[in-house]
């Protein structure tokens, strides 16, 4: 679960490493896989465009919290991570994520996303 003042992981390659959510976005308040947050960027890659102190939106891609499939399962990640999103259209800033990722983004109409990363769990 995913609250204010939560520091998250960057997994795309926009130059951002690290994170601080600020408001989470969506109908129940802890955010959960798939959700979008309103992010300031902490610590950055200087070569890179993206600087500290920017608000940018991005998308819960894992979090620590078990979640249910329906299968019977529980999966967790060991960290929460996010990518970045541009302004306009929720389209990653990054065009990389090297990562796993979850399949259950299919659901919430995260295509774009899904076809970034290097393979689904």
């Amino acid at each position: 679960m995913i609250f204010s003042e939560t520091l998250l992981k960057v997994l795309d390659n926009s130059g951002a490493r690290t994170a601080k959510c600020i408001k989470v976005l969506g109908p129940q308040y802890p955010g959960k896989l798939g959700d979008f947050v309103i992010v300031t960027v902490r610590d950055y890659n200087p070569r890179k465009k993206i600087r500290p102190g920017q608000l940018h939106l991005a998308v819960l891609l894992k979090v620590k919290k078990e979640f249910f499939r329906v299968s019977g399962q529980y999966l967790t990640s060991d960290i929460n991570a996010i990518v970045l999103l541009k302004k306009d259209g929720f389209v990653p800033i990054g065009n990389r994520i090297p990562d796993t990722l979850f399949i259950e983004l299919r659901k919430r109409g995260l295509l774009k996303l899904i076809s970034l990363a290097k393979n689904l769990v």
